[in-house]
């Protein structure tokens, strides 16, 4: 070979040394372009809603199976394992995996298994579980949130939970229901997420809710109404319709409706139940910052509704009152009314009374002026007895000599007819 072509050689084998060397670079960029763009989007979109698969998480070359757009625009099916652990270091709540998830869902799978292992073991306690899941109330009223109370849909569902921990503080027996109660609310609340959408299931507990509530709140205008003799029935007919009522929202086998009130509802737990910094990082990262900012603005929204709801229950509950005021004023005045009558009544009572005394003093006296004199007729007529029982002995003695005075007659007479007819006869 003459010493051109070695130089012409030599000149080409640098040439595709440096071409290689620039392919090798751009591959390189563009892999660390792919991977920004892969970081970028799992940090603004998030997880998938449901993921397959196991991963390998020790192997950092392994793929993660979920969908994500590259820095082409195009869809990659898979993931990094080493790309998820650089986005997701240090995000680990209390209630979380130290590995990253493959989908939403699959992380509240995690922080449910957690979270209720962590109820669990304060169902000794019935108390301590209200308060660890829905929090304490001050002094002033206030109410401390638990995660139960934060993860509330709508004012409703969040004075049944103070009710249950004000129900539990009055009466400890009632604790262990209800703390049973708040923690199948949890077991439901996670359900919706873990669970496939299934309308049916989702319009079944709704509508038992609904009709339970309906019942609750007749039961409590039937008690209202009752007489005082019926308010016991009616007072135990009320706390069995709340006791029905608090068993359907309770309910831990539900579902959600829809894919998309899965995600809301994942992201109102995972960004709620634990407020740790980390936790709040890990919620964001799963959640993207997209779903992580529509969580927090749907739970803004439902914080607004709530005083909302709760001034238009006061006007209700004002409303009502005025009506019940109205009537026991009206009632009071009747009473007042009747208070009056039976004082005049009484004070009538008491002049009869005090006239009825008079004369029974007045009778009291004639008897014993009357008995007085009862007595001394009595020994006057005992006087007079005995001096008739005399005049009869007198009586009785004349009767006898007149009764021999008689016969002696009798015999004179006798003697004397004799003797006439014995002159008669001239003897």
């Amino acid at each position: 070979m003459s010493t051109l072509g070695k130089v012409l050689l030599f000149f080409n084998l640098l040439v595709a040394a440096g071409v290689a060397y620039f392919a090798s670079t751009a591959w390189a960029n563009r892999q660390q372009h792919n991977v920004a763009q892969a970081k970028h989007t799992l940090i603004a979109d998030g997880f998938p809603l449901d993921g397959a698969g196991t991963v390998d998480w020790n192997n950092e070359s392994a793929k993660v199976p979920f969908a994500i757009r590259t820095g082409s625009g195009r869809t990659s099916t898979e993931v990094p394992v080493k790309v998820l652990k650089e986005v997701f270091g240090g995000a680990k709540g209390e209630y979380t995996a130290a590995n990253p998830p493959v989908s939403v869902v699959d992380d509240v799978k995690e922080v449910k298994k957690q979270f209720e292992s962590a109820v669990s073991g304060k169902l000794g306690d019935p108390r301590a579980c209200l308060q660890f899941l829905i929090g304490s109330i001050g002094p002033d009223g206030r109410l401390t949130p638990g995660p139960l109370t934060l993860l509330a849909d709508d004012f409703e569902e969040r004075s049944t939970f103070r009710r249950w921990l004000e129900e539990a503080t009055a009466d400890p027996n009632q604790a262990g229901k209800y703390a049973g109660y708040a923690a199948g609310t949890v077991t439901r609340k996670f359900n919706e997420v873990a669970d496939a959408a299934n309308p049916a299931n989702a319009e079944a507990h709704q509508k038992a809710v609904i009709d339970a509530r309906k019942a609750r709140d007749a039961a409590f205008d039937a008690f209202q109404q009752a007489a005082v003799v019926q308010k016991q029935a009616m007072f135990d007919a009320l706390k069995a319709a709340q006791d029905k009522l608090d068993g359907a929202i309770a309910a831990p086998g539900n579902a959600s409706a829809t894919d998309a009130e899965r995600r809301r509802r994942a992201g109102a737990l995972l960004a709620f139940l634990d407020l740790s910094a980390p936790a709040q990082k890990r919620a964001a990262l799963v959640l993207g910052l997209k779903g992580y900012a529509a969580a927090l603005y749907d739970r803004v929204a439902r914080l607004k509704v709530m005083p909302e709801r709760y001034e238009r229950s006061i006007e209700a509950e004002l409303a009502q009152f005025v009506v019940r005021y109205e009537q026991q004023l009206n009632t009071a005045k009747d009473i007042d009314r009747l208070v009056v009558q039976q004082r005049s009544n009484r004070l009538a009572l008491e002049e009869s009374d005090a006239h009825l005394e008079k004369m029974n003093e007045a009778r009291r006296t004639q008897r014993n002026t009357a008995k007085a004199q009862a007595d001394q007729y009595q020994v006057n007529t005992d006087a007079q007895s005995a001096k008739l029982a005399g005049f009869e002995q007198q009586v009785f003695d004349l009767q006898k000599q007149v009764g021999a005075l008689l016969n002696a007659n009798f015999d004179l007479e006798e003697q004397l007819i004799q003797a006439e007819r014995r002159k008669a006869a001239g003897k």
